[in-house]
């Protein structure tokens, strides 16, 4: 692990941020994985983009997943 936060958010709440201003030691990190937990129902998504090596724009978004 690089780095833990533990944020405590009311019932509708909503938070959207980078994961390098959530966890700074993430900053420059290009690998691995965020592990969200709760004690209550919670929805998420996960977006991402960059540029690649033509410096073209890229951005793409990942469906949430149940788990149960």
């Amino acid at each position: 692990a690089v780095g833990r936060r533990t944020l405590s958010l009311g019932a509708g709440r909503r938070l959207s941020e980078l994961v390098s201003t959530l966890v700074p030691q993430a900053m420059g990190v290009s690998g691995g994985y965020v592990r969200v937990s709760s004690d209550q129902p919670l929805i998420a998504q996960l977006l991402f983009g960059g540029l690649d090596a033509l410096g073209v724009s890229l951005f793409s978004a990942v469906p949430p997943t149940v788990i149960d």
